[in-house]
């Protein structure tokens, strides 16, 4: 049971809510002025579900899509971790549920709710009580995705809602009512039989989608999950190898069973065998030489790619490591098969070794010790709890967790130097991680890490990596090496021995402290501008450090501590060292035009302001003091501007830790500084503080390296005083002198610096932020000077009242803001509404320009700095009157938060608001080609009226810097070097006062956000500004465009109303002839924006004028305004939601104001040819009018709405009937998007689209008379002269083959536009498993099948009549690909209809014609004629098993024999069409009728194994394989299926009766098949090796008249054997048919070479398939022993290719493979390594390098010890073997052999240094003076030693010997490498 759901079993309702009432730290630390409040959001959270249960209502649309303006509120109250009642919670999740079930004509309320819900569920999981039938929800997501949909809606929506139904299932089924895990299984099982079906792979994703497994203990009836159950599981998996879909569906639901241990954990040992094999499969690595990717593939259908094989889907490694993981046991046998896995996996990890496989090995390394550390944390809870003794045995202990460590550590060890990135600080993050558990395994190894890495030139390049490393693990180290020196390492469960075999070293934590001392000092060398990795790492080491250690101080001012090193000194370097970096950052051009590139020091994942933070709040005050005049000297004596962010960042980080001291001694230079720089300097006269009011100077400027220098100095201000709090006001004077000053001067750029010293200076005074981000007093928890890192929750929180202490401002720095204000805010405006109201214009203009902008600067830097401080726009009464009314106070309805204290009033913000409207108006009457005053107007109107967004865009941007270093500065819940309780995880006290600061700004602007809802009026003085804001963005400048866009769009979010107000101007902008160009380019660029398109969704009327003007635009003729309108478009396409219901109402039938049917007529008139319009439309407007069209077809009415029944309906008949004419269109793009349209429009109408009761507008006259209708109006289309043979010759033309090309070119995007995103409105076809294209038709297009299908269905005969002479005609037309094509494509539509008019006419014409196609039409149309076949004989139904009326007319027409001398094309398109016909059969048919059919065929094809055409074998060989995995499941079935006892049968179709099958269950039939192709297969190898002899060296062609007639006919009956095999596995029935493929691979493996070179390129590719064929424990046994009697073969190729055969095949059944074939294996491989053939010794060899991994490990330590003293032996008689004169080849051959055994000993360690390899490299060098092939071998093997060994050899040539060096000197050229 998970941790959980033993609480939620055991706690009652008061105790749950008495945890649940616990406040949130990150609450408990708000600023004492929110705290107060926040107490409040229970009852405010309660209010807001007592709403909502009383508004919404299941039978009132627009109530429902009302509610979804209270998703975001919610989602937010759950953002900021509110205190919520849990009885609250479930009522709003029933209420929830219930509204998203009954809410399915609205997908879009169905996303936003479901995503809400799923936040929820996923938040409360363990605290929520719930039942939740599971069906409901199936229903649901079958209905929308699985099944045709009545409405259409974009694919984005219709995505969204998928991914967010899918996550809501997975977050429902743990509440899912007792006995659903049977009833979820029984549902989806039958699916699982037909493997061949798409149904199965469907099945797999529904049931690891729905299956629960947590809740498992709460069945009341005997569970499902037993071993029988698991074994079926396992066996399915199986069924399927190689497919990444479905190892991640089976995985995962046998991962989430492992993991809730559905079984008991013990029970998991007897399936470890078969689940790792499964394991390693998962894995695509390269296999010798092979490919890492399998062969064999199976398409996935897109609905069932779309809903279970997605990013959000946990990958294969992670649901492989979690299974991993939780299968551990002590005693039990699961690290040992690990250990195995990582022995086949680690060679991957290495650098030189990536690959593709990267990815997925990087995903199991990391989850592999996530879910390991995860299941310590709950166990160490649970062992803490003592709940249940019994539970507890299961437990991990020190020996398990230690043998863990050690096997994880190996691929730490290969990766953590990887070139792929991400693999290598994966590693690291792991080795760090590792170390909180087993610090004496993994501390040492980190640390000789780094000492090589700072020692060796060789190594450099791990430095980076290295010191990444280090500085993970540095606060593990440093408490371990406390904990060693006070004598509280507990020796049981941390004192364990160093693997030297793994590290080589053998490290003490006291030498790894004293390492990462000195390297405190030794890697400040690191701080390197050239190099930025590198100085990133180091800052990261620095920081880590300073994390853990509570004060930097001299030796003398503080305590000795575990990390006892000078901090003064220390400081002092490192600042000298920083001092370097940050000039060298600066360009070498002081051009005031150059800005530097090097900010890597600021970019996010940087610990750069983390760490002087912390080196000055903890530097004791005499290292304060000193630190404090080094850096103001530097910062006083340097100008920077490319390092001015990184000063800013210093001086900032100065003054929080003093504020008094380093504004006096650090910031008061640099405003003396200003000052006197511009007091002699040009001034303007600007500012309200100046006493120059003349403006004489304005046109005057600074010279360039005065205004480089003021700049600079003004910026590095601004980021410094940002947290000077009330020190500040101690320079008040100074301060306005040099905020008057920058505004004075006749710069921009000082201008602009002096807009952010203000509104920087403001903040500082107003704002709520920690004084202090680090303790001023060490905890009493600490360990020496070790400080304690704190969790948000538990026993490891911190201490109650220990919270940070904020900044609140008191009344001088509120005196003190309020005199800024008068000054540059309400000065600005009277300044400003002179300049507007001045009608005389009394100044130049150039003087009013420049006073503008510095105007707008000051209003800028005052609304930044106070930001939300401001109070915002009053409500108006009546949007208060009309919530009261509701019960909602929407005062009180938000979160609680404060940004800072409140300055002014609402009133000044309506004044500010008045201000800038009309300097609106006056600049786009007077300057309106000044862009950057218009963009600073535009920032003004945006921070006036969108409040809180300042507050809102500085916490996005702080979340991803603040979680970067969350990342590094974490530890983790499990620690057992000092015993933490594993509740949550821990962090530096100063990263938890940094969450707390950045969650009150997420408080502060969320707090009066959700106000205004849809509906709801928005203040008067919004509305100005929402207009003043369109009005920019419809500017003819884009630079002006594009902020007035976005500012506008996040206005219109929060007041939903505005956009009513913006859709006339908007609408106008499009269709108006006389707009231009620019206006139509803003004007889309609103209108494709979020909020633009939610009213859309919402308001007919607006969704009326919004297409009207859209069809209104074609007078725009520039391509960017053709462009931007097409886009527009494609926005709306993909994101339209619907119809909105307000257009069922009736309305006023205005042209602005159009009904719907209105609505559709005036489209028609307008646009449409023949509609009655007489304009003539481009084609684009028409199509785009024709999808409008199809967006605006409503479903059919249901009983709710039958009042609009009449409307509905009329329009649905006239735009089918438009759709149906346009299919003889002659505009290409028009006549794909009407199939598409009558698909959806056809089926929605027909009466088989609604199951159970009909409608009752179905019932009466009315839809009777609108069926008749429809029929009607279809069929007289259809009747008109002509129609059918222009629809054709259309259609036809519709399939792309160019001129002088076979092969067909599916349109691009481009060409099809519209149509390329429509749906289908039909499931992905084919159905079946497709592994051969010849099958599936290269130009096949179902949906133009499904179509016909559909006419015939609805209107019947007429159809029939209207298309018989254009098809014969186009039948005729053999050599037209595309008459051939849309031939096919209408008689498999036809031929699949069932209606009793189809049954008549096959008879009548169409048998005819469909044979007329087999015998005349040309071998390149077969494809698509095959897909015919499949189409018209595929099984109905969502599993296929209903049989179509003519299946078995067409099988007896496909059967029919060909007439006398057919040609060798007309046998290959048979044989084809009777592929496509028996792979639509069901492969456990026991019907009578499908077996006789079957046996029949085979008797006949099998007498075309030795045909003279290798088209007609090919072809022969693969249906065979069809027939005999059919007949072979058939007869493993056993009994009738409930499914097929119920399909209705023909009166002839009986059961398979007895005498079909034989007394085991096999088919019988007059030929044994089985028999004939393992013996023919036998016979014809025999007769081709016996021609051959041993000579394979000619060519086929070269021996032509050599070889006899009975030779070649056993080259062709062996070639169809071959493709037999080839389409076994390809197909993936090998697993059906193993009991034919093993018998014939002796035969394969003899044929590898031959004189017969097509036929031995067969034979190969049959091998190459047959290595990646699971054979599983059944028929492994034989496969080896065949294998192995191959390997005797007295032709040396036959060992070759025996030999490639046994080493992918032991690689991937290595689990299940028993030693007795294990050892057999060896032994053989070992007689060969002395085979007279050097190709064979040497592939032997390298088999043997393989098998020495895994469980191949037992038998190596006994051949090297054999070949060892072998060696040794061989080098003994060394000198009389030279006295010989001659050697035998078979003692050459010995020889060699023995050399390649020790070579292959050494290549199976690459990387390590193994105790025993040593002697093994001395002895294989004692050979290096033998003959050639033995020599070469030695140099060969020697040189690869060397190349792997390469950057550890430092370390590891200390395992030899100095003789033992000496002799490896001596073998190679570069004596300087081993010395």
């Amino acid at each position: 049971m998970s941790i959980g759901e033993g609480d939620k079993m055991k706690d009652g309702g008061n105790m749950k809510e008495g945890r649940n009432r616990k406040m949130n730290l990150h609450n408990k630390w708000l600023p004492p002025p929110v705290a107060e409040l926040v107490s409040d959001e229970r009852r405010r959270f309660s209010q807001l579900v007592h709403g909502l249960k009383e508004e919404w209502q299941p039978d009132d649309h627009f109530k429902r899509l009302a509610t979804v303006q209270l998703c975001p509120l919610i989602n937010t109250y759950l953002k900021v971790k509110s205190d919520i009642a849990i009885g609250d919670l479930e009522d709003l999740t029933s209420v929830v549920l219930k509204l998203i079930l009954c809410s399915s004509d609205s997908l879009y309320v169905q996303h936003r709710w479901g995503s809400c819900l799923t936040r929820i569920l996923r938040k409360y999981r363990h605290k929520l009580t719930l039942n939740i039938e599971w069906r409901p929800l199936y229903e649901l997501l079958l209905n929308v995705h699985f099944e045709r949909r009545h409405s259409y809606e974009g694919w984005v929506l219709k995505r969204s809602h998928l991914s967010t139904i899918t996550h809501l299932i997975r977050s429902c089924r743990r509440f899912f009512s007792p006995g659903s895990s049977a009833e979820i299984w029984n549902e989806f099982r039958p699916a699982l039989e037909d493997m061949s079906h798409n149904s199965a792979l469907e099945a797999a994703g529904f049931l690891s989608l729905f299956l629960p497994t947590a809740q498992h203990k709460l069945e009341r009836k005997p569970s499902l999950f037993n071993s029988e159950w698991v074994k079926e599981c396992i066996d399915l998996w199986e069924k399927l190898p190689y497919s990444n879909y479905w190892n991640m569906q089976w995985g995962s639901l046998l991962s989430r069973c492992i993991k809730h241990q559905v079984m008991k954990t013990s029970e998991w040992e007897l399936f470890l065998p078969s689940l790792y094999m499964l394991f390693l499969r998962t894995f695509e690595v390269p296999v010798g030489k092979s490919s890492p990717w399998a062969p064999i593939y199976r398409r996935l259908p897109r609905e069932v790619a779309a809903a279970f094989y997605t990013l959000a889907m946990p990958s294969s490694p992670d649901v492989l490591a979690r299974s991993i993981v939780y299968m551990i046991i002590p005693g039990g046998s699961t690290l040992r098969h690990l250990e195995c896995l990582v022995d086949y996996l680690e060679q991957y990890y290495h650098p030189s070794n990536g690959g593709s496989w990267t990815i997925s090995l990087e995903s199991f390394l990391r989850n592999l010790v996530f879910y390991f550390m995860k299941r310590l944390a709950s166990e160490h809870l649970l062992r803490v709890r003592a709940e249940d003794a019994v539970e507890c045995a299961h437990f991990l202990g020190p020996e398990e967790r230690v043998a863990f460590v050690k096997v994880v550590m190996r691929l730490v060890e290969r990766g953590q130097y990887s070139k792929n990135g991400s693999l290598a600080a994966c590693a690291a993050n792991v080795a760090a991680r590792l170390t909180y558990l087993e610090p004496y395994v993994v501390l040492p190894l980190i640390v000789s890490c780094f000492q090589m890495a700072m020692d060796t030139i060789t190594a450099t390049h791990q430095l980076e990596s290295s010191l990444t490393t280090l500085a993970l693990a540095a606060r593990a180290l440093l408490i371990a090496s406390a904990k060693e020196s006070s004598s509280q390492v507990v020796s049981a469960e941390i004192d364990t021995a160093v693997d030297k075999v793994m590290s080589g070293l053998d490290v003490s934590l006291k030498e790894c402290r004293s390492t990462l001392a000195v390297a405190m000092f030794t890697t400040l060398l690191g701080l390197d501008a050239n190099d930025p990795p590198k100085t990133l790492a180091t800052l990261q080491l620095y920081c880590s450090v300073l994390s853990s250690i509570t004060v930097l101080g001299s030796k003398d001012s503080g305590p000795g501590g575990t990390f006892p090193i000078d901090w003064s000194e220390w400081v002092g370097n490192f600042l000298e060292r920083l001092f370097t970096l940050l000039v060298n950052l600066e360009p070498s051009s002081q051009s005031s035009e150059v800005e530097s590139d090097d900010g890597f020091l600021m970019e996010e994942g940087s610990h750069y302001s983390s760490l002087l933070i912390l080196l000055f709040e903890k530097a004791t005050t005499s290292v304060y003091n000193e630190a404090l005049k080094k850096v103001a000297k530097f910062v006083n004596s340097n100008i920077l501007p490319g390092a001015v962010d990184e000063i800013g960042v210093l001086c900032s980080c100065v003054v929080i830790a003093n504020p008094s001291l380093a504004l006096l001694q650090l910031v008061k230079p640099i405003m003396n500084s200003i000052v006197s720089s511009l007091i002699e300097a040009p001034c303007t006269g600007f500012s309200a503080s100046s006493n120059k009011k003349s403006y004489e100077n304005f046109k005057a400027g600074l010279s360039p390296a005065l205004e480089i220098t003021v700049s600079y100095q003004l910026n590095v201000l601004s980021t410094s005083v940002t947290f000077g709090g009330a020190a500040l006001t101690q320079h008040k004077n100074l301060l306005l002198q040099v905020i008057g000053a920058a505004f004075d001067a006749p710069s921009s750029k000082v201008n602009e610096a002096g807009n952010s010293l203000l509104s920087s200076l403001l903040g500082s005074m107003l704002h709520y932020y920690p004084q202090l981000f680090c303790r001023t007093k060490p905890s009493t928890k600490s360990h020496l000077d070790i400080e304690e890192w704190y969790s948000t929750s538990g026993s490891d929180a911190p201490e109650e009242g220990s919270g940070p202490t904020w900044h609140i401002p008191n009344a001088d720095e509120v005196a003190f803001v309020e005199e800024i204000l008068n000054l540059h805010l309400r000065d600005s405006l009277a300044d400003l509404g002179s300049i507007v109201h001045d009608v005389v214009r009394s100044k130049p203009s150039g003087q009013e320009r420049e006073q503008l902008r510095v105007i707008a600067l000051r209003l800028g830097g005052c609304m930044h700095g106070v930001g939300s401080c401001l109070p915002d726009f009053e409500i108006p009464p009546d949007t208060i009157d009309h919530s009261l009314s509701k019960g909602i106070d929407l005062k009180s309805l938000s979160v609680v938060g404060a940004a800072g204290t409140y300055v002014g009033s609402s009133k000044l913000r309506e004044e500010i608001a008045e201000t800038l409207h009309k300097t609106c108006e006056y600049m786009l009457k007077e300057r309106a080609d000044d862009t950057i005053l218009l963009k600073l107007l535009v920032g003004l109107l945006d921070v006036t009226g969108n409040y809180g967004s300042i507050d809102y865009n500085y916490w996005l941007h702080s979340c991803p810097l603040w979680n970067a270093e969350d990342k590094t500065l974490t530890e983790p819940k499990i620690n057992l070097i000092t015993g933490a309780e594993a509740t949550s995880r821990r962090r530096p006290w100063w990263m938890l006062v940094e969450k707390a600061n950045l969650h009150n700004v997420f408080r502060a602007s969320q707090a009066g956000y959700h106000r205004y809802y849809r509906g709801l009026n928005a203040p008067h003085h919004l509305t100005l500004l929402s207009k003043d804001l369109l009005k920019l963005s419809l500017h003819s400048y884009s630079a002006v465009r594009s902020v007035a866009v976005n500012k506008l769009g996040r206005m219109l979010k929060r007041y939903p109303s505005l956009v009513k107000e913006c859709m006339p101007l908007l609408t106008t902008s499009l269709q108006d002839v006389q707009a231009k160009e620019e206006t139509a380019l803003g004007a889309c660029s609103v209108l494709k924006s979020q909020p633009v398109m939610g009213h859309l969704r919402q308001d007919w009327n607006a969704l009326a004028s919004f297409l009207l003007a859209l069809l209104r635009s074609s007078h725009h003729e520039s391509v960017k305004a053709q462009n931007a309108i097409n886009e527009l478009f494609l926005v709306f396409n993909i994101l339209y939601g619907g119809v909105p219901f307000s257009s069922y109402a009736k309305v006023g039938e205005s042209l602005q104001d159009l009904s719907y049917s209105k609505m559709i007529t005036h489209i028609q008139d307008q646009v449409v040819p023949g509609g009655g319009g007489t304009v003539p439309v481009h084609w684009r407007y028409n199509l785009m009018a024709h999808g409008i069209l199809l967006f605006l077809v409503l479903p059919p009415p249901s009983d709710e709405h039958s009042f609009y029944a009449g409307s509905v309906l009329k329009s649905r008949e006239s735009i089918a009937g438009g759709f149906m004419a346009n299919l003889q269109s002659e505009l290409p793009a028009l006549r794909p998007l009407s199939v598409i349209a009558l698909l959806f429009l056809l089926q929605a109408t027909s009466p088989k689209a609604f199951f159970g009761e009909k409608p009752s507008w179905l019932k009466n006259c009315n839809g009777t008379e609108y069926a008749v209708s429809l029929k009607s109006a279809i069929i007289s289309i259809l009747q008109r002269q002509g129609f059918g043979q222009k629809v054709i010759s259309n259609l036809a033309a519709d399939h792309h083959y160019f001129e002088g090309q076979n092969s067909y070119n599916p349109q691009q995007m481009s060409d099809v536009g519209l149509t390329a995103l429509m749906p289908t409105f039909m499931r992905d076809w084919p159905r079946t498993l497709t592994w051969d294209s010849n099958l599936e038709g290269e130009a096949f297009l179902p949906t133009f099948a499904r179509l016909f299908q559909y006419l015939l269905q609805e209107c019947g005969s007429p159809v029939l009549d209207a298309l018989r002479g254009p098809l014969e005609d186009a039948c005729n037309e053999v050599e037209e690909r595309g008459k051939q094509c849309i031939a096919a494509e209408i008689m498999a539509g036809l031929l699949h209809s069932d209606v009793q008019g189809i049954v008549e006419a096959w008879g009548e014409w169409m048998k005819p014609l469909l044979r007329k196609a087999v015998l005349q039409s040309t071998l390149e149309s077969a494809a698509e004629w095959a897909a015919c076949v499949r189409f018209a004989v595929g099984g109905e139904g969502r599993d296929g098993r209903q049989v179509p009326k003519l299946r078995y007319k067409i099988l007896d027409c496909l059967a029919e024999p060909l007439p006398d001398r057919a040609s060798t094309s007309l046998l290959t398109k048979r044989i084809t069409l009777l592929r496509a016909a028996v792979n639509e059969l069901l492969p456990m048919s026991r019907l009578d009728c499908d077996v006789r059919f079957q046996v029949g065929l085979l008797d006949e094809i099998m007498t075309y194994m030795s045909h003279s055409a290798p088209q007609v074998r090919q072809g022969v060989g693969r249906l065979m394989c069809i027939i005999c995995a059919n007949l072979q499941l058939a007869a493993e079935s056993g009994s009738l299926s409930s499914t097929e006892k119920d399909t209705p049968m023909s009166p002839t179709d009986t059961s398979m009766s007895p005498e079909v099958t034989d007394s085991n269950g096999d088919c019988k039939m007059p030929l044994d098949w089985r028999a004939a192709l393992v013996s023919g297969a036998l016979s014809a190898t025999g007769k081709i090796q016996s021609a051959g002899g041993q000579d394979l060296s000619g060519d086929a062609s070269t021996f032509e008249g050599i070889y006899s007639e009975e030779s070649k006919e056993a080259v062709r009956w062996m070639e169809t054997a071959l493709h037999f095999v080839i389409a076994s596995v390809r197909s993936g029935s090998g697993h059906v048919l193993l009991n034919v493929t093993r018998e014939l691979l002796h035969p394969i493996l003899s044929l590898q070479e031959t004189w017969n070179k097509e036929l031995a390129k067969l034979a190969k590719s049959a091998m190459h398939l047959l290595r990646w064929q699971p054979f599983g424990s059944v028929h492994l046994g034989t496969t080896i022993a065949t294998a192995l009697a191959a390997s005797t073969d007295s032709i040396w190729h036959t060992r070759v290719a025996a030999l490639k055969f046994m080493q992918p095949v032991v690689y991937r059944h290595t689990y299940i493979m028993s030693d007795s074939d294990m050892r057999a294996l060896w032994d053989r491989i070992r007689e060969l390594l002395s085979d007279n053939q050097l190709e064979v010794r040497e592939l032997a060899a390298t088999t043997l390098t393989g098998m020495m991994k895994g469980p191949g490990i037992r038998f190596a330590e006994e051949f090297r010890n054999t070949m060892v003293e072998k060696a040794q032996v061989q080098l003994g008689q060394r000198t009389k073997n030279r006295k010989t004169k001659t050697r035998t080849n078979c003692a050459l051959a010995t020889t060699h052999g023995l050399v390649l055994g020790l070579a292959a000993c050494i290549l199976s360690v690459p990387y390590d240094m193994h105790r025993w390899l040593p002697n093994m490299v001395i002895a294989l060098a004692g050979f290096t003076h033998e003959p050639w092939p033995i020599k070469a071998t030695v140099t060969r093997t020697i040189a690869d030693f060397r190349r792997t060994h390469m950057d550890t050899w430092d370390i590891q040539k200390e395992a030899f010997s100095e003789e033992q060096l000496e002799v490896l000197s001596d073998l190679t050229s570069s004596a300087s490498y081993f010395a």
